[in-house]
């Protein structure tokens, strides 16, 4: 999953881990990098944390 991020094993680790270090910028990226759409991200920013999985 790092190489295809294009990030380090700790950084993913910090991101599974949801520390609060990780930017919302890398955690967009990332989420990205593994297929996320935009409109996916969009929803899941969007809503108030109950729905999302």
């Amino acid at each position: 999953m790092a190489k295809r991020v294009k990030t380090s094993q700790s950084r993913i680790a910090k991101l599974e881990a949801r520390d609060s270090s990780v930017s919302i910028d890398a955690l967009t990226k990332s989420l990205l990098a593994l297929g996320a759409s935009s409109s996916e991200l969009s929803k899941a920013i969007g809503s108030t944390g109950s729905e999302v999985a």
